[in-house]
């Protein structure tokens, strides 16, 4: 971010809701006199930047005029991908199906039932039965 004019005391930065606020404030007034356009290097100013999630600002530096704000993305361990092995046949006595260990459900593979097909003897056409 340009802060042309501005010294490093009078730059703040404030991370508030996962909005990053960046202000800067004149320190002293100079008088000059009658002025018509005041430019960015004379006037206080304020930048909000909206912070994605799991985002954490690390530093900044200033150096020429320019502000330099870092930022890092932490990934929690909850969201971050995992590596699952494959077992290649052995019976280690693990579970070996998501469902096996879960109530009400079974460790078996999954078998789909055929369809059922029933006649409709009104009309004479085969339903394929959805229960």
């Amino acid at each position: 971010m340009a802060v042309a004019g501005f010294a490093p005391e009078d730059i703040e930065l404030l991370v508030q809701d996962g909005t990053l606020v960046v202000s800067g404030r004149v320190s002293a007034p100079q008088d000059e006199g009658e002025v018509l356009h005041r430019g960015i290097a004379r006037r206080a100013f304020e930048r909000r930047f909206a912070l994605a999630d799991h985002v954490e600002v690390t530093g900044a530096d200033m150096n020429n005029g320019l502000l330099r704000i870092s930022v890092r993305q932490i990934v929690p361990e909850a969201l971050k991908p995992r590596r699952i092995p494959v077992n290649a046949g052995q019976n280690t006595g693990q579970p070996t199906s998501p469902s096996a260990g879960q109530p009400g459900l079974t460790g078996a593979p999954f078998t789909p039932n055929p369809t059922v097909v029933t006649a409709d003897t009104t009309r004479n056409q085969h339903v394929p039965n959805a229960a």
